[in-house]
């Protein structure tokens, strides 16, 4: 039973906050279909913690009917699970010093001002007894570089750092959104010290978004976006940007929005209705990262080096 919850258990963490938290995910529509739920509360049922089941009974009781059991025995977690990092979306790190005056104090990240979605993950897995800074890591980042420097100058230190910390020769990795990203640039790349064992990956954009195309090619900021990244783009473009347009000071500042540019075909003229196809479109418009990262050959990369689940 043990050897189950080994397989299982960072997976029912991320079930359980989708399904009964207000955790939420700006890049992914998730569907949860019937048969998504009873799958659910089976995985609860046997391998969740007390905690969990009497959270979700009356939900996870309207669905199994009489195979909820009354009375639920908790499982004991297996010491030795793996440290865990947890690497948020894009926009969500922040550090005052570096955003603003470009100089680096690793002591001061935190989440961005106005960001919550991430305190219902980290409060289950505190419960879980993964405590921040000893089991539980967060990999914040500039968010601002592209992805294939982000892996090199953030996430490479931080796993380096786990390791000396716990004694643990491998990590998990829960990811959201851009940093799924972030996870795949690492274990697919040459730089891989095979030192992950499991990834999650939830709402991450693996094709590109077409949010991205807005402000990378209009200079348009998406509604979506945080009002805090909105009003730090317009302090670039005021304080530090010699242009007089949102399109150029997220091209010199941003560059990491170029990274989940769509890779398929989204856009459509609007005289003859026809489909633009992406790879017709102008070369700055092209997702380089990911038309790499998404080659068949690196995608098995992918498999062969981690156990993955992914959540859309």
């Amino acid at each position: 039973m043990f050897g189950n919850i080994r397989k299982f258990f960072l997976t029912v963490i991320i079930l359980i906050i989708f399904l009964f938290t207000n955790f939420e995910i700006s890049q992914a529509n998730m569907m949860v279909t019937p048969e998504m739920e009873r799958e659910l509360c089976e995985l609860i049922k046997s391998l969740g913690t007390i905690e969990q089941k009497i959270e979700s009974n009356e939900h996870c009781k309207s669905i199994l009917g009489t195979e909820w059991p009354e009375l639920i025995i908790e499982p004991k977690i297996q010491n030795g699970e793996e440290p865990v990092i947890l690497i948020p979306g894009f926009g969500a790190s922040f550090n005052w010093d570096l955003i603003f005056n470009q100089s680096i104090k690793e002591t001061k990240w935190k989440f961005t001002p106005t960001i919550y979605n991430y305190d219902g993950i980290i409060e289950s897995f505190e419960k879980a007894d993964f405590k921040k800074d000893q089991k539980l890591f967060i990999l914040f980042y500039d968010w601002r570089q592209k992805n294939n420097e982000t892996y090199k100058n953030y996430l490479i230190p931080l796993i380096k750092e786990i390791k000396k910390i716990t004694g643990s020769n491998k990590i998990d990795i829960v990811s959201h959104s851009m940093g799924g990203l972030i996870a795949r640039a690492y274990i697919q790349s040459d730089d891989y010290q095979n030192d992950v064992d499991q990834l999650i990956i939830l709402g991450t954009p693996n094709n590109g978004s077409s949010e991205a195309y807005l402000p990378w090619e209009g200079g348009e900021i998406p509604e979506e976006w945080p009002w805090i990244t909105w009003g730090y783009i317009k302090w670039l473009k005021i304080i530090q940007d010699d242009s007089k347009s949102f399109f150029q000071t997220i091209r010199n500042h941003i560059p990491s929005v170029q990274d989940v540019l769509p890779i398929y075909d989204f856009l459509k003229n609007k005289e003859t209705e026809k489909i633009i196809p992406v790879s017709e479109m102008d070369e700055n418009s092209a997702n380089h990262f990911l038309n790499e990262l998404n080659k068949p050959e690196n995608v098995k990369k992918l498999f062969e080096r981690v156990e993955l689940n992914i959540f859309t």
